[in-house]
């Protein structure tokens, strides 16, 4: 094949590509779109907060707790990983919806909660 019947080929199929898009609706410029993931349905579940929020209502929180109790007591509810825990309690405070403290374990003092 020669230069020139080569450049007619590509286009040749450069026409048919342009014709195709325009039929499905995309233009050639713009690249496709991407799905977005579907959102998943939380009805029913609860976030870990939620799960904070009810021990405050059952009065865990009257007194000063460390981020270990405070896992203790939701190990009963929904086997939360500690470090969770620990990231969301200060989450929390930052929203008003509990108050930091300092409490004594085995002669140091660490971060507690209270409301």
């Amino acid at each position: 094949m020669s230069n020139e019947q080569l450049v007619s080929a590509l286009k040749q199929i450069e026409a048919l590509v342009a014709e195709c898009l325009k039929a499905v609706g995309s233009a050639p410029d713009k690249p496709a779109s991407r799905r977005r993931a579907g959102s998943v349905d939380k009805a029913g579940r609860k976030t870990l907060s939620e799960h904070m929020l009810e021990l405050r209502v059952k009065g865990v929180f009257s007194e000063t707790q460390t981020a270990r109790e405070v896992h203790e007591k939701l190990q009963a509810s929904y086997p939360y990983v500690l470090n969770r825990v620990e990231v969301e309690l200060p989450r929390m405070v930052a929203r008003k919806q509990l108050r930091k403290a300092s409490k004594i374990v085995n002669g140091k003092t660490q971060a507690a909660y209270v409301w």
